[in-house]
């Protein structure tokens, strides 16, 4: 399960970059709202298995 959140928090750092580059390159915000309705509902998954795992090593 830790290589699983691993993956998981790469990908919210990769999207966080995104976003950055989406603010300062995007005029109309759009891509940055598309990349916050990908990212939020990843930052809930992955705090869901850090608990899940935490559970589990208890």
């Amino acid at each position: 399960m830790e290589k699983s959140i691993s993956h998981l928090i790469e990908a919210q750092c990769e999207l966080a970059k995104l976003a950055e580059l989406a603010e300062k390159f995007s005029a109309d915000g759009d891509l940055l709202e598309l990349i916050e309705s990908v990212k939020q509902p990843l930052d809930l998954v992955v705090s869901r298995m850090r608990s899940i795992d935490a559970d589990l090593h208890d």
